[in-house]
């Protein structure tokens, strides 16, 4: 008698059904049971961005000094995905001292994303951000390279993603790059 529960309560385990995050609900499903779109043309549009911490200073093939950035964009699930439109970068200067309040802009990029291969070009997989080159720095970032290791400067980096199906204007992100 035991053998028979045992396989009694084996098969119903196999037949019951469990619920986890990911699984399509029947409410959120169409009449076919296919899912159907929620929260307008693209649920997984970003909700966030931000300076990714791996962003760097260093220097180029040539020797000049670049911003290795690190974009990432988060869904409203708090999920990295990709994303379409124009990514703007704003560098700061702190007037060379980590502790001075006041940060001028001095650089600006534009980099667009609306052509999916150059998109896909951009996003790293590994750490799931794009991943931008940004070149044509002030000459004293790359002087304040030679200094090595004092981490002396900072950088303010902002970021803006202007997404041109979204309903929203704009998505801003900013980070401190200190080298």
């Amino acid at each position: 008698m035991l053998g028979v529960s045992t396989a009694v309560l084996a098969l119903a385990g196999c037949c019951a059904r469990t619920h986890r995050p990911g699984d399509i609900e029947s409410a959120s499903a169409g009449a076919d049971g296919a899912p159907t779109q929620a929260d307008g043309p693209w649920p997984f549009a970003p909700d966030s961005i931000r300076v990714f911490p791996l962003t760097r200073v260093d220097r180029d093939e040539s020797g000049q000094a670049r911003v290795v950035l690190h974009v990432e964009c988060r869904d409203k699930w708090g999920d990295t995905t990709k994303s379409l439109g124009t990514l703007r970068v704003l560098l700061f200067e702190t007037e060379g001292r980590p502790d001075a309040g006041i940060a001028r802009q001095t650089l600006t990029w534009d980099i667009g994303l609306a052509n999916l291969d150059y998109n896909a070009g951009l996003f790293d997989p590994a750490t799931r951000t794009y991943r931008v080159n940004l070149l044509n720095l002030p000459e004293w970032m790359t002087r304040a390279l030679d200094e090595g290791g004092a981490k002396k400067h900072v950088i303010r980096l902002k970021v803006l993603l202007e997404d041109p199906n979204s309903s929203r204007r704009s998505l801003a992100g900013e980070g401190e790059v200190r080298f």
